[in-house]
């Protein structure tokens, strides 16, 4: 379960910015988390929030990036698919010697606002939820 939950971290990652660049205001974003699933930690489904900084480069091509990022999490084998504020990805990912199959929704609800759901699947599923808002244009360095 633990390997379950850390590529589901990775891949939380991986796919949150980068896919949506082009969509979304550069800056500081404000991102509130929650997961579940069967034989997750408690402390794993609380809802957490944490900043993270988007910079406009990011976004120059969206599937592309979310392409690399995801390859280099073990992810070799994806399709994604965007139908306007909504973007679609299946994956087979390897992580400590197993085959994890990744199901992702992004919907870009504005440019201030999106919001993903993750499905990690091997033995069983653990589900990871975000919202994120854009809070300011200046990220500290």
């Amino acid at each position: 379960i633990m390997s379950r939950i850390l590529l589901s971290g990775m891949l939380l990652l991986a796919c949150s910015f980068s896919v949506l660049a082009n969509d979304l205001k550069p800056g500081v974003w404000e991102i509130t988390s929650s997961m579940e699933g069967e034989g997750i930690p408690k402390q794993l489904t609380r809802e957490q929030s944490s900043q993270e900084c988007l910079t406009a480069e990011e976004g120059s091509d969206m599937v592309a990036t979310m392409r690399k990022r995801w390859n280099e999490t073990g992810c070799q084998d994806m399709d994604i698919s965007r139908d306007g504020d909504k973007i679609e990805v299946a994956a087979s990912c390897e992580a400590g010697g197993r085959t994890t199959e990744v199901d992702a929704l992004i919907t870009v609800h504005s440019n201030e606002h999106y919001s993903s759901e993750v499905t990690t699947t091997n033995d069983s599923s653990v589900t990871t939820y975000r919202e994120a808002s854009w809070v300011s244009s200046e990220c500290e360095q």
